[in-house]
């Protein structure tokens, strides 16, 4: 592999990692003040679930085209159509 496709690879990995870090920040402080109001209020409601399963779904896909996409893969596949036709 060239340099630049894999610096380009890299970057791609670090972006997801931060988001990654960041959904496991949030979603702690989410579930910390969650489960704090429902004691304190003498609540049953889990809406932090809610926030977390929507974020979780957002969250795999960017992991899936992070790991599993190829780009520039796809780019030529469609310019090979393109100038096929």
């Amino acid at each position: 592999m060239q340099d630049k496709k894999l610096i380009k690879i890299a970057k791609k990995r670090v972006k997801f990692k931060e988001h990654l870090a960041i959904f496991l920040i949030i979603n702690i402080i989410i579930w910390i003040l969650n489960i704090w109001i429902n004691f304190s209020a003498n609540l049953h409601s889990y809406w932090a679930a809610i926030l977390t399963i929507g974020w979780g779904i957002g969250l795999s896909l960017h992991f899936t085209k992070t790991y599993f996409y190829d780009e520039d893969a796809a780019i030529k596949k469609e310019y090979k159509k393109l100038k096929t036709k």
